[in-house]
This record gives structure tokens, C-alpha cells and sequence, in this order.
């Protein structure tokens, strides 16, 4: 055990061996003799980020943060918040941010750790390294950890998860030709999450942060048979349910989980259009996380490939009566339809 320790302490000391290449981390910047989460100094949130306390964690995800990460519950619960408000504008980012948590080892270590430059900020500032995100662990520095207060500390912990997800594709090239991953966009988001801008402009707002590095997480699905689904369930999690309504002039629209006051409005235009049938095709999208590795500088190291899967379920046909009742019988039997996805 006292030699598995020096290795370990080796590793992380040693410029030789860990050096600037094969990791990377999340950055602390010193203000008035307190220590802030980089990402929240460029947002300009790092004193005051916000949480929209109108939404209530998920239970379950505190739990399951617990058995993971070696943090106070504390902590944890405004990780778990910011999930659940993360939940209600994107439930895939939301699921692949808890399914990514179980992928890493997560560790403080009682020393400091080597500086990583993976950051290009315009901040003219000195960096802490706070922690190194290197293969399958995540290492943060005691000494750091212990000056940030609880919201910069969940930052942090979302910061790692967040950065983990920057596809490669997307990231420079260094000089002998492969490839390493860089923190801006990471940082972007974060920031983004925890500024007030997350509140006022909604899953649109989201969406265009997301657009570029994390094209693949919102907007890259892929099919998958309900079958198939079942044999390997326990590998997704569901992010989302659908129905799409349509009659035979084509489709009238689609409401989302996450959006279901939109279905009196489609109900509403399918009983104005007259047709005699309407039809509901239910589906949801499953999500996985697994790691992937590329070579950094000579060395191999991973990030987290997050793939959707979308799956149709069996389609329903409803007859449509034009009444005055029409609009809330057909709002139910979408919301009915909504829910047929397995939990």
C-alpha cells in the first residue's frame, strides 16, 4: 500500500512523468484572497452563480452522486440542482451528465497538482490547478478544494463532467500530429449553466452553447428497434418521450416530455383540421455513455462518447369526433401515448 501511495505521488509531482501533456483540469483564479472556479470568473458569476431554487433535486441523484464522489452532501446537492434545472431544458445533457459520474474515479489527494495549460483565457491571471482529469480517474488537490466554497466546488465537479464530452473532432491538433482536448468550450458552458442567462433563455439559449463542441450530446440520434433496447436496457437511460400526431395530410406536430403543455395546442389544431383519424406514434430516446480512447501527445488518455438513440414505439390510431369536447379527449390520449415509454 506505502509503495502504491509513492506512485501515485510520484506520478502527480513529477513534471517527468505527468508533465503538461495527457491530462486536463479545471483552474482556480485567486480574487481578494479567495479562490473561484476559472469558468465563473470569465462568466463573471464566481461570487454569486445562480441556481433557480424553484426546482427541487431528484433524491436519487444525490444518492447516486454519493457513491461515486468523495464530496459532502452538501456539495453534491447543488450538484444534484443543477442537474434537475439542466433536466428540464435538456433531459439527454442531464442523463449524460449523471451516467458519466459512474465512468470516473474520483479521488482528493493531500498535495498539489502539476500545472495542466489546456485554457486560452483572455484573463491576464495565475491558475491554480484544482483538478486533473487523466484516464479514468479525476484527482483533485485537498489544499485548493478546501478554499472554494460549496457552489465553486459543484462548478468544479460539473466542469470535469462537462469537459470529459469534447469530441475530439473538434479539438487542435498538437505538433507530432495527434491530439489533444482544450477548455474552452467546457469552460463556456459551465459558465453559461450558472449565469441567469440559463433562466432567461431557455432551451434555445442552451441549444446554441451547445451547438458546436457538443453537437453529438443534443442533436446526433441514432435508431434503435424497441427489441433491441429491451435485450441491452440496463446500458441506456431514457432522457426524453415523444409523440408525434399526424393525420393523412402529414404531420400536425410533436410534443415533448419536457414541453407538455404543447400538446392542447396540437390537439387543438388536429380536431380544427376535421379529419377523421389521427395518429400517435410514442417514442423516447436512450442515452448511453461510454469512454473512448485517443492518443495525447504519445500518451493515451479518454473522453466520454455520449450517444442517442431514439426508439419507436407502436403507433396508435385515434378516432377524432368534432366536438366541443374534442380538443381535451385528444389532449389526454396524447399525454396517455407521452407516458408509454418504460421507465
Amino acid at each position: 500500500m506505502k509503495f502504491l501511495f509513492l506512485l501515485l505521488f510520484i506520478a502527480l509531482t513529477n513534471p517527468s512523468f505527468a508533465g503538461n501533456e495527457g491530462g486536463h483540469g479545471g483552474d482556480g483564479v485567486l480574487i481578494d484572497g479567495r479562490l473561484y472556479l476559472l469558468d465563473l470568473v470569465e462568466a463573471n458569476v464566481e461570487r454569486n452563480p445562480f441556481f433557480d431554487t424553484t426546482i427541487i433535486p431528484r433524491e436519487e441523484d444525490v444518492l447516486r452522486l454519493e457513491e461515486s464522489l468523495p464530496f459532502d452532501r452538501s456539495t453534491l446537492e447543488l450538484v444534484a440542482a443543477k442537474v434537475a434545472e439542466i433536466r428540464t431544458l435538456s433531459p439527454v445533457l442531464a442523463n449524460a451528465i449523471m451516467a458519466t459520474v459512474d465512468l470516473y474515479q474520483w479521488r482528493l489527494v493531500d498535495f498539489e497538482l502539476v500545472n495542466i495549460p489546456d485554457e486560452r483565457t483572455v484573463l491576464n491571471v495565475k491558475m491554480y490547478q484544482l483538478a486533473i482529469r487523466r484516464n479514468s480517474s479525476v484527482i483533485f488537490s485537498l489544499k485548493n478544494w478546501v478554499q472554494l466554497d460549496e457552489a465553486n466546488k459543484a462548478a468544479l465537479i460539473l466542469h470535469e463532467i462537462l469537459y470529459s464530452f469534447i469530441s475530439i473532432d473538434v479539438d487542435y491538433r498538437v505538433g507530432n500530429g495527434t491530439y489533444r482536448q482544450n477548455s474552452d468550450q467546457a469552460r463556456e458552458l459551465n459558465g453559461y449553466i450558472f449565469s441567469r442567462y440559463f433562466l432567461r433563455r431557455g432551451r434555445r439559449g442552451l441549444e446554441s452553447v451547445l451547438r458546436t463542441a457538443y453537437h453529438n450530446i443534443l442533436f446526433k440520434n441514432r435508431s434503435l428497434t424497441y427489441q433491441e433496447y429491451l435485450r441491452r436496457k440496463e446500458d441506456y437511460q431514457i432522457s426524453e418521450r415523444a409523440v408525434e400526431v399526424s393525420d393523412r395530410s402529414g404531420v400536425i406536430g410533436t410534443v415533448h416530455e419536457s414541453d407538455p403543455v404543447r400538446s392542447l395546442d396540437i390537439a387543438a389544431e388536429a380536431c380544427k383540421r376535421g379529419a377523421k383519424s389521427i395518429t400517435l406514434v410514442p417514442s423516447f430516446t436512450a442515452t448511453s455513455a461510454m469512454m473512448e480512447t485517443y492518443l495525447a501527445e504519445d500518451r493515451k488518455n479518454n473522453y466520454v462518447s455520449v450517444q442517442n438513440y431514439q426508439i419507436i414505439l407502436p403507433l396508435s390510431e385515434v378516432e377524432v369526433t368534432p366536438t366541443a369536447e374534442c380538443s381535451v379527449k385528444l389532449e389526454s390520449q396524447i399525454k396517455s401515448a407521452l407516458v408509454q415509454a418504460p421507465n
